[in-house]
């Protein structure tokens, strides 16, 4: 038996022995239902982007409820929208998922493409979204690439250094299972979320572990190489609470801007002259991705001061209608 043919005996084993261990153990999540709802699996894979499962799950649920069919998100207002998003962050990600689904019943006439390649020509849908709906949806063998995936194809194949797409691609298409490609998909990412995890993984329960090079050299949180992470800035703003009346002032970011769409509080320099009289409060801080923001709200009472554009004084039950991000949220708590 030639090498090439030993290899792909192991490698179909391997496929069969993972498909095996994710049919015994695969976790009931609510986009899992079957038959598969392909609009369904397009949320959940647009909520799962930079979003943990645990995470996901409720706003999932919720979101379905409000928005049970593609054609009634397409119909819905961009701010009812934002409002069901709320919390979830990364918010440019529920603005293209609405624009995705306009697009789709104006052009599609309602339905998802089938194909990865007819899949990224949507808003907001990149090839890894794309090769999960076209794989778990319509079964078109497309291999999903992620951290989840590269960390267990690092491992398994001692892939060193910083590993590259294309090394991942080269090994594991080949083992894809021709029939069920969305189970193959699913099998790798809940391997690596549940089982192959960055540290303490659990290579005990591991169904691949006895073809795992990392784990035969017993190096396995050695691989794949760590990331240097770079520095996270710390943005210091002021954040400017006018009252008038009992009413709070909040206005409507730009779709453009830095959570777009959605509602809050101005934001501006802490060097302004204006605060020198005002009362402020402690300090609200809040995480992003790549910084940190930390505003110091400012109390406002003067009614004459000039609001900014694009805004409206908000009595408490009209501020709970409207979509606000986490760090106005938090600013608002503070005002009390």
């Amino acid at each position: 038996m030639s090498i090439k043919k030993s290899e792909r005996k192991t490698g179909y084993a391997l496929s069969r022995a993972l498909l095996r261990w994710f049919k015994t153990n695969r976790e009931a999540l609510p986009w899992r239902k079957e038959p598969r709802d392909p609009y369904a699996v397009w949320v959940s894979e647009v909520m799962l982007q930079q979003t943990q499962v645990c995470a996901v799950t409720s706003y999932f649920n919720r979101w379905m409820k409000v928005f049970p069919t593609l054609r009634s998100l397409a119909a819905a207002p961009q701010e009812r929208v934002l409002k069901q998003w709320e919390g979830l962050g990364y918010y440019s990600r529920a603005r293209n998922l609405h624009k995705a689904a306009k697009m789709v019943v104006e052009k599609h006439k309602g339905r998802l493409p089938e194909t990865s390649e007819g899949l990224r020509a949507l808003p907001g849908i990149g090839s890894y979204s794309a090769a999960a709906i076209a794989s778990l949806v319509f079964g078109y063998p497309a291999l999903v690439y992620d951290g989840n995936v590269r960390r267990v194809a690092s491992r398994l194949f001692g892939i060193g250094g910083q590993v590259k797409e294309s090394q991942v691609r080269t090994r594991l298409e080949p083992l894809m299972s021709k029939k069920t490609p969305g189970s193959f998909n699913e099998a790798l990412m809940e391997l690596g979320r549940r089982i192959c995890k960055p540290k303490s993984p659990l290579c005990g329960e591991c169904p691949i572990r006895k073809s795992c090079r990392a784990y035969g050299m017993g190096e396995v949180e050695n691989f794949p190489e760590a990331k240097k992470k770079a520095e996270v800035p710390d943005v210091r703003k002021a954040a400017l609470v006018i009252l008038r009346r009992g009413r709070i002032f909040l206005y409507r970011r730009p779709d453009n801007a830095m959570l777009g769409g959605l509602w809050g509080f101005p934001l501006t320099s802490m060097k302004q002259s204006v605060f020198s009289n005002a009362k402020h409060l402690a300090p609200v801080r809040h995480a992003y991705s790549h910084f940190r923001i930390t505003a110091t709200p400012f109390i406002i009472r003067d009614a004459g001061f000039p609001a900014p554009p694009d805004g409206r004084f908000c009595t408490s039950a009209q501020i709970e209608e409207l979509p606000l991000s986490t760090l106005d949220r938090k600013i608002l708590e503070a005002v009390g």
